[in-house]
C-alpha cells in the first residue's frame, strides 16, 4: 500500500522524516570526526596463493598493507604469529608462546626488513592475553584500548580454547571482564563473592574448528585478495 500523503502543505511523511533523522545524524558524524571515533584495528591482506605458499616453506607469512609488501617470521623464538593489524600507522603483531600467553609486538621497517619491537620498547608497553582455559590473565595498555584489538586477541584465544575443549567450556571471570565476554557471545550462569569481589561464572557451547588450536595451526584474519573481504586462513604446523 503507498504511503498516505500529507493533508496540508509543509506536512511531511514518516518517510521524508526518517530521511532527515538519517540526515542530521550523518552530518553529526562528519562534525565529531575522530573526536570520538578512534581507529578499529584492521587485518592485512594475505599474499596471493602461490607467494604465501612459497613463503610458508620458508617459514615465513607475507601481507600486504596497500602496495608495501610485509614479510614476517611464523615463529619468533618459539612465539607463533597469530594476527597481524593496522591501528593508524601503526603495524602491530599478535603472538602466542607455548604456555598459551599472547603478546602485542610493534612492526618497524628497516633495512633489513620488517622488526617486531616488545611492547614495552614502543611505547604501547606490554599487553597480554591468556589462552588458557579460565582465559584469565588480560591486560591491555590504554594506548591500545578501543580500537577492538582486546575484542579480536580474546575472540582468538577463546576460539583456541573451544578447539581444545572440543566445543564447550566455562570459566569464572570477574566484573569488568564480563561485558567484553557477553560480546563473544558468552552466558552468565552463576554470579558470587570470591576473596570479596563479584565474578561470574560464564559458558559457552558451539561449534569448533580444529584449525583454532594454536599448538597445531597458524591462523590469520586477513583481507582475502580474490574478494576484498576478511576471513581466517590456517596452515598446519609443520607444513613445508
Amino acid at each position: 500500500m503507498p504511503e498516505r500523503k500529507p493533508k496540508f502543505a509543509g506536512m511531511k511523511t514518516k518517510r521524508e522524516k526518517r530521511r532527515i533523522a538519517r540526515d542530521y545524524a550523518r552530518e553529526a558524524i562528519r562534525w565529531e570526526g575522530d573526536k570520538k571515533q578512534k581507529p578499529l584495528a584492521k587485518p592485512l591482506t594475505i599474499a596471493p596463493l602461490e607467494e604465501r605458499m612459497a613463503a610458508l616453506k620458508k617459514g615465513k607469512m607475507v601481507f600486504y598493507d596497500g602496495r608495501e609488501r610485509i614479510e614476517l617470521d611464523l615463529s619468533r623464538t618459539e612465539r607463533k604469529l597469530v594476527g597481524v593489524y593496522k591501528i593508524g600507522n601503526a603495524l602491530l603483531t599478535v603472538r602466542v608462546d607455548p604456555h598459551g600467553l599472547m603478546g602485542i609486538c610493534e612492526v618497524e621497517k628497516s633495512g633489513q626488513g620488517f622488526l617486531e619491537k616488545p611492547a614495552m620498547q614502543s611505547g604501547f608497553r606490554e599487553s597480554y592475553f591468556c589462552a588458557m582455559p579460565d582465559l584469565g590473565h588480560m591486560e591491555l595498555q590504554q594506548p591500545l584500548r578501543g580500537h577492538g584489538l582486546g575484542k579480536k586477541a580474546v575472540s582468538r584465544a577463546e576460539r583456541h580454547v573451544r578447539a581444545q575443549a572440543r566445543g564447550t567450556h566455562s570459566f569464572i571471570a570477574p566484573e569488568k571482564f564480563r561485558p567484553l565476554f557477553e560480546k563473544l557471545g558468552y552466558v552468565k550462569v552463576l554470579t558470587f563473592q570470591r576473596f570479596g569481589k563479584e565474578v561470574h561464572l560464564l559458558e559457552k557451547s558451539g561449534k569448533y574448528r580444529e584449525e583454532d588450536n594454536f599448538s597445531t595451526h597458524y591462523g590469520f584474519e586477513a583481507i582475502d585478495p580474490k574478494t576484498g573481504k576478511a576471513r581466517m586462513f590456517y596452515f598446519p604446523i609443520g607444513k613445508k
